[in-house]
């Protein structure tokens, strides 16, 4: 039985599809919300630090549309903030631990 098939048209987003000077974009997480597909895109940003932008479609294949501001982005009060924003890798949270 198969659960998961590459879509043959990969990669559906690359950095030339982004509305931000961009190196690349990676790992993306995925959802539906409230009828689309929203992607949390890891954006490596030209020098080399990495954002996190949010990116929707009406069907996850097709007509994006990339958020401009980053979600997260590096800089803050906090020094390892300074070194960028890196995998938004799908985690659950049980018991206080994550899994």
């Amino acid at each position: 039985m198969e659960l998961f098939r590459r879509y043959e048209k990969n990669p559906i987003l690359t950095a030339h599809d982004l509305p931000v000077p961009s190196l690349g974009v990676y790992n993306p997480g995925v959802a539906e919300v409230n009828g689309e597909v929203v992607l949390l895109l890891r954006v490596e940003n030209t020098d080399g630090r990495s954002s996190l932008h949010v990116a929707r479609s009406p069907d996850g294949v097709g007509d994006w549309s990339v958020d401009p501001d980053p979600l997260l982005a590096p800089g803050g009060e906090d020094p390892s903030e300074e070194l960028g924003c890196e995998d938004p890798g799908s985690r659950t949270w049980r018991n206080g631990g994550s899994g």
